[in-house]
């Protein structure tokens, strides 16, 4: 069972989603140390994160049952994609606080398949 191509990329992708968000956290909080923002905005940064992942947490079934699986995974590796961009290209700190509210789609949508699984 665990040995077909389905499974199998299903595993990878869900490795890799780890492995790079792990990358994101440390790169994010290293970044903005770099453009000077304050440490008050770490701290923002991670509620708003968090905050976007329970919203959504939510919606999580309901978009699931109305798109499928795969369309969820796809929904959820652009919002990686598209947040490591906007996060490389930031210039003022304080703009991550609207770049985080991705987090939510892509951790929900990257949760919600693993546990429909």
């Amino acid at each position: 069972m665990y040995g077909s191509i389905r499974y199998g990329s299903v595993l990878f992708v869900a490795w890799f989603a780890g492995f790079g968000m792990g990358l994101l956290f440390a790169f994010l909080y290293w970044h903005l140390e770099e453009l000077g923002s304050p440490a008050l905005l770490f701290g923002l940064a991670a509620v708003v994160n968090h905050s976007s992942e329970v919203f959504t947490y939510f919606f999580s079934h309901t978009i699931l049952s109305s798109i499928g699986h795969i369309p969820a995974l796809c929904i959820g590796l652009s919002c990686y994609a598209l947040r490591c961009l906007a996060i490389s290209v930031l210039y003022n700190p304080w703009w991550v606080l609207a770049i985080e509210t991705l987090q939510g789609g892509r951790r929900r949508a990257f949760i919600g398949k693993r546990a429909e699984e």
